[in-house]
């Protein structure tokens, strides 16, 4: 490394027979000495610094008094390997950790929505810090996969700050209903289906899993006992219940979408911030030194729609607006694709969804009881 070391110093001696011989050991040791200038009194030459241990043993070994001085002490940059691979290393490092994401906050009142938030952050998307920008899914895919996963969810916020990302779910208001309203005498079945199973806060069940059950059957009763003995506690709860739901579609045979066409990212950079890291040593404005920007070029494409598109481009289509139009926690198990028909203009078909939902809805007059 100190071979490379090209800084050049200015040095000074008393003219003396050891000076002599210090230059001459100098020579015979391959040192370039550069405007050697000898006068009556002194001798003066110019050197580079990765010869400067070599004059130092010279200089011990023939006792000479010398005075060395940088040719340009107030040079912030120097060229040698030291002062290259620290700029090198001062541009590469934060261009390298703006790559990555380094922090994840969930941001919400309730701190158990944050822990199930985070959760499934880590372990159904795989998405732990530090990760890079690129592995990330785009807000409007992460927005969609989180309340996909979270009904309850209005609306989630996605910000980003450099390497730092908040995530901000925002709940449904909820209406201020009456006492009467949250505590129902019992709770009846919405559609049919097939029982699978309950999540009961109050209430006797009146139905098993397994049964099939018809819209209007009594699934739980808000009232225990018999007798005298009844008690009025009212019913809450969830039951859930499999059913086939049979939908029909019909979409233009010729599809237009935007689409990402070409994605670049470019930077920009201040060269004051620059020369104040270098002057002040400090790291901390050296995320103000680079500024990321991804740019995206979007293009309108029109596509017709052919025979193998349908599970490609229309089911999960349908997939979704069937989940969203069902109540919270309903889950669609399976889809049959029954027929479809093409013609120039429309593709027409009927799909047959296998679904999974709370057919629990509240009652007062209790049929069935």
């Amino acid at each position: 490394m100190k071979a490379f070391n090209q800084r050049e110093l200015r040095i000074t001696l008393k003219r003396t027979e050891q000076a002599q011989f210090l230059l001459r050991f100098l020579q015979n040791k391959g040192v370039r000495l550069k405007k050697l200038h000898i006068t009556d009194k002194q001798i003066t030459f110019i050197m580079t610094k990765n010869h400067l241990s070599i004059f130092r043993i010279g200089r011990k070994k023939y006792r000479v008094k010398a005075s060395i001085r940088y040719l340009q002490p107030d040079k912030i940059l120097q060229k040698d390997v030291l002062t290259v691979m620290g700029v090198v290393l001062l541009i590469c490092m934060p261009l390298l950790f703006l790559q990555f994401v380094w922090k994840i906050d969930v941001e919400s009142p309730i701190v158990e929505v944050e822990d199930q938030l985070k959760n499934y952050l880590q372990d159904e998307l795989n998405i732990r810090t530090p990760i890079q920008k690129s592995d990330l899914p785009n807000d409007v895919v992460l927005r969609q996969l989180i309340m996909q996963q979270f009904r309850e969810f209005s609306w989630v916020h996605i910000a980003k700050e450099g390497s730092h990302v908040t995530i901000t779910p925002e709940f449904a208001p909820k209406a201020d209903v009456e006492e009467s309203e949250r505590r129902p005498l019992y709770l009846i079945a919405a559609n049919n289906g097939v029982i699978t199973h309950f999540n009961i806060e109050y209430g006797e069940r009146k139905v098993k899993p397994n049964m099939t059950v018809y819209k209007g059957d009594l699934l739980v009763s808000g009232i225990i006992g018999e007798g005298e003995e009844r008690v009025v506690v009212g019913a809450k709860g969830d039951v859930f219940a499999d059913y086939w739901l049979e939908t029909s579609f019909s979409v233009p045979r010729t599809i237009e979408y935007d689409r990402i066409a070409e994605q670049m990212w470019q930077w920009t950079w201040n060269p004051r911030v620059f020369l104040y890291v270098l002057e002040q040593k400090s790291p901390l404005l050296l995320k103000e030194l680079l500024v990321f920007e991804k740019h995206q070029k979007i293009e309108r494409v029109a596509e017709r729609l052919e025979p193998q598109h349908i599970e490609e481009r229309i089911l999960p289509l349908l997939h979704e607006k069937i989940l969203r139009s069902l109540p919270q926690k309903s889950s669609i198990k399976s889809e049959n694709l029954l027929h479809v028909t093409f013609d120039d203009d429309t593709v027409k078909g009927k799909v047959l969804f296998f679904v999974n939902e709370n057919i629990a809805t509240p009652d007062h007059a209790g049929q069935g009881d």
